[in-house]
């Protein structure tokens, strides 16, 4: 689990289950993002492993996730030949991770 060895890594001070949860959170989120989006589940799947990807090479306290999530939707939906507005996903991220109401 290299994964996991990077995490505890870039999080030194943060105890494994706690890691765990970050994970599980991130990857929470970002399927939330995508059914706002109402994109199929492979390319949730796609984004979820972008976001992996991203974050065996990068360290979670020097990103911001929500930015993250959002662009590793926006990229797997591109990739799946199912393009998104970029303007909506920017849209539904703030729904998402700031709790703001849609203004109808």
């Amino acid at each position: 689990m290299a994964y996991e060895r990077y995490v505890s890594f870039s999080l030194p001070h943060f105890p494994k289950k706690q890691l765990t949860f970050v994970g599980c959170v991130s990857l929470t989120a970002l399927h939330k993002l995508a059914r706002r989006l109402q994109l199929r589940q492979l390319i949730a799947s796609t984004a979820s492993v972008y976001l992996r990807r991203f974050y065996l090479k990068n360290s979670y306290a020097e990103t911001d996730a929500c930015i993250v999530i959002a662009a590793c939707v926006y990229v797997a939906a591109k990739v799946e030949e199912s393009p998104v507005h970029i303007k909506s996903v920017v849209t539904e991220s703030r729904i998402v991770f700031g709790g703001k109401e849609k203004h109808s």
